[in-house]
Order: C-alpha cells, then sequence, then structure tokens
C-alpha cells in the first residue's frame, strides 16, 4: 500500500474531445412576463444581446440557422431533402420545404449587396480572373 504525505501542483491534464452534434440546436428561451391588474398590459423581459442577435423576438430559426442550411445547399451541395433526413436522424427533424423557405429568406435578405456587387463589377475598368491551369490571377486593363 502506497502513502503519499504530500502533494505539489503539476501541470493540468488537458483532454480535446471532437465530439458530434445536430448541425442545429433548439433553445428555449424564458421570459419573465408581468401584468397589470389595471389595464391588463403585459410587459416582458428583453432576450439576451446574443440571442437578439441571431434574429428578431418572433423568428423561430436564427440568421446564423439559416446561413447554415444556405451554405449546406449552395457551398457544400447538399440538397434541401438530403438535410432533411439527415435532421430527421439526428432526432431533429426540419422539412425540406421549411429549408427551402429559410433559405429563401436569406437570399431575399442577401440580394441587394450580390446587386450592388454586380454593379460595381459592371462599371469596373479592370476585368480580372484565375486562370483555371495555373491559379494565377490575370488582370486586364481596358
Amino acid at each position: 500500500m502506497l502513502i503519499c504525505a504530500s502533494f505539489f501542483q503539476y501541470a493540468p491534464a488537458t483532454l480535446l474531445r471532437i465530439v458530434g452534434q445536430s448541425p442545429f440546436t433548439p433553445e428555449q428561451h424564458v421570459m419573465e412576463r408581468l401584468r397589470c391588474n389595471t389595464c391588463g398590459t403585459y410587459f416582458t423581459a428583453e432576450l439576451p444581446l446574443e440571442v437578439a442577435a441571431d434574429g428578431k423576438a418572433n423568428q423561430q430559426y436564427g440568421y446564423s440557422a439559416r446561413s447554415l442550411m444556405g451554405m449546406a445547399k449552395y457551398g457544400m451541395g447538399s440538397p434541401f431533402y438530403r438535410q432533411d433526413s439527415l435532421q430527421d436522424l439526428l432526432g431533429l427533424p426540419v422539412t425540406a420545404s421549411t429549408i427551402f423557405d429559410q433559405v429563401e429568406y436569406l437570399a431575399n435578405t442577401v440580394y441587394p449587396v450580390l446587386k450592388a456587387l454586380m454593379l460595381l463589377a459592371a462599371n469596373a475598368n479592370a476585368i480580372i480572373w484565375m486562370t483555371p491551369r495555373t491559379g494565377s490571377w490575370i488582370k486586364n486593363r481596358s
């Protein structure tokens, strides 16, 4: 039997674990609500700033969820029905039509930015493109 007499501080042991989870995580935020007995008016507490920054108070899907849905579809080529199947397997069913609707909200929001960028590109006096073989940038002046 080993008997220890004294202990000294040592560097902590660490563990970095990668865990799997659903791309979308539901969060329920409970806000305190008061009612005036005289006039019947309701007063609701404000949402925390990090929650309010991710969407409006009545918005079920946050901006971060919408952007992830759009990136999965158009950035990674994952069709809406495949995202639907994945979410169903992970226990948080989000239908393909819901994902489409959320991506459409996202597209309507960023479309003015795309339009402005296209206008700037159309009025530019230089054409810049990348060659497919070398990956180098070429710039032509008009």
